[in-house]
């Protein structure tokens, strides 16, 4: 923590790039998650919810991004996730090159990076409440 985001540059599933240096300014949440990954998909669940709906008007970006996967496979999984209303873009990672300056271990993973790129706040897993304390973190650095 403290340390500045290791650049990336990721590659949607809708066909748009992200660099995450183009985005100074802005709040990140980089979240690390899989299509295999039960409690990636239940944290997605509140995403809408908790972290989407309250920060749409914000200098805030979410940047889920599935680790080790083709695009299809991903993009299948988000098209069965529409019905439960999870319904966001993400990026994919097939050869773990971004995961692999970021993380290790397990999945989900997520990192909170403020308005100068430096990762404020890792969580892992999904415990309870932990969607919260994400939204509490992005809250916090929006409102300097």
């Amino acid at each position: 923590m403290n340390d500045p985001a290791s650049d990336f540059t990721v590659q949607m599933i809708n066909g748009e790039t992200i660099k995450l240096s183009d985005l100074k300014g802005k709040v990140v949440l980089v979240n690390y998650w899989a299509t295999w990954c039960a409690p990636c998909l239940i944290e997605f669940a509140e995403f809408p919810e908790k972290i989407l709906e309250p920060f749409k008007n914000k200098d805030f970006i979410l940047i889920a991004i599935s680790r080790g996967e083709e695009k299809e496979r991903v993009q299948k999984k988000m098209s069965q996730l529409e019905k439960y209303g999870v319904n966001f873009n993400v990026g994919i990672d097939p050869d773990e090159k971004i995961w692999d300056q970021y993380a290790t271990g397990a999945l989900p993973k997520s990192f909170v990076i403020d308005q100068n790129g430096i990762i404020k706040y890792i969580s892992i897993g999904n415990s309870e409440g932990n969607v919260d304390n994400l939204a509490t973190e992005i809250k916090k650095l929006l409102v300097k």
